[in-house]
């Protein structure tokens, strides 16, 4: 069990996205991916090349944030979160180890 060790977070947030057209918020995100490869100036940003790989909010430079928020904020979707905490219950964590 690594809950209550340190680096481990003490959140799950899960998420669930619920749309009628999958296929064309792939076709936007890979059209904002795209338009981030071809720009000159991202591009020379170090932090960019992961970018075109995947996004991630926490480790995309802010003009590629603004261009994938603008992205999704013209999709048609729902999302649902789960946010829990995350706890070491010690007679869980004994009855699963028994299950093993």
């Amino acid at each position: 069990m690594i809950v209550g060790s340190d680096g481990c977070s003490k959140l799950l947030i899960q998420c669930l996205i619920k749309t009628g057209s999958p296929d064309l918020i792939r076709k936007k995100i890979e059209a904002v991916r795209i338009e981030i490869t071809d720009d000159e100036y991202l591009r020379s940003i170090p932090s960019v090349k992961k970018s075109t790989i995947a996004f991630h909010a926490k480790d995309d430079c802010p003009e590629v944030r603004e261009k994938v928020f603008k992205a999704i904020k013209q999709m048609d979707f729902k999302a649902e979160f789960v946010v829990a905490r995350k706890r070491l219950h010690q007679k869980t964590y004994e009855k699963s180890k028994r299950l093993l």
